[in-house]
């Protein structure tokens, strides 16, 4: 029901907005991204970690006025929670369960500030993603392992699983566009996507040389930072050529 909704929302926005007829554009993105999670550790050797993953997608540009916009597309995005030992470092031992595999769908607003000939843009944009988790049930997995460097070796299970199959995003970010070929749009993209209830958990149970044994337990809310590439054809003057036919 949820995801019928925000189809339903988004479609209807677009129509709305390409009513006015101005330009639409077909885009094609991609991004790095380092997912964060949260850290509980009854003990003191478990830390949150950043995980590097990638998110790709589509997205259809609606412009609503010459420099304002509305977006919204379908992203594929992995994240897992992510953490490691101190007393091993973060270099040697990221605690990693099964990668968490979901799809998004993000509805953005967005400007385009001209800084240089009506060729290079400033473009900040706030959003919202609604985000579905496939399959939440393959993450309810069991994960074991063993790390040591010269000062520690650390044993560790435990135990990671979904705790919904539907989740929010809020979106802020700036990129820089231009125009290429005349009418192709080139962007670079930094972006933060704040998530603000959990969607996977970690608990782990271990033991050290240093320390006796302990539990911990490692959030994932969705939150990620991207840095992204995105190349935006126009398509609205295929059924304007239609139609003045």
């Amino acid at each position: 029901m949820k995801l019928i909704s925000t189809i339903g929302l988004i479609v209807l926005t677009f129509i709305c907005a390409s009513a006015q007829k101005k330009s639409t554009w077909l885009g094609f993105e991609g991004a790095l991204t380092r997912n964060y999670s949260v850290a509980t550790d009854f003990g003191t050797n478990v830390k949150a970690s950043g995980i590097d993953a990638e998110i790709w997608g589509f997205h259809i540009r609606q412009d609503i006025k010459t420099d304002v916009f509305l977006e919204t597309g379908f992203l594929r995005n992995n994240s897992t929670p992510g953490y490691y030992f101190k007393s091993i470092g973060a270099d040697g031992s990221y605690g990693i369960g099964s990668v968490m595999r979901t799809v998004q769908i993000p509805l953005r607003l967005g400007t385009r500030i001209n800084i240089y000939k009506k060729r290079f843009y400033l473009v900040p944009v706030i959003g919202y993603a609604f985000g579905v988790v496939i399959h939440p049930e393959k993450l309810n997995v069991g994960i074991a392992g063993k790390t040591w460097n010269l000062n520690d070796t650390v044993n560790y299970i435990g135990s990671m699983k979904s705790l919904g199959h539907y989740y929010s995003l809020v979106q802020t970010g700036l990129g820089l566009e231009c125009k290429v070929y005349k009418s192709i749009l080139l962007s670079l993209s930094v972006n933060y996507y704040a998530g603000f209830q959990p969607m996977a958990q970690t608990e782990i149970y271990y033991h050290s040389n240093r320390q006796a044994y302990s539990t911990a337990r490692v959030l994932s809310n969705g939150s990620y930072l991207s840095y992204g590439l995105a190349l935006k054809f126009p398509i609205s003057e295929l059924w304007e050529e239609k139609i003045g036919n």
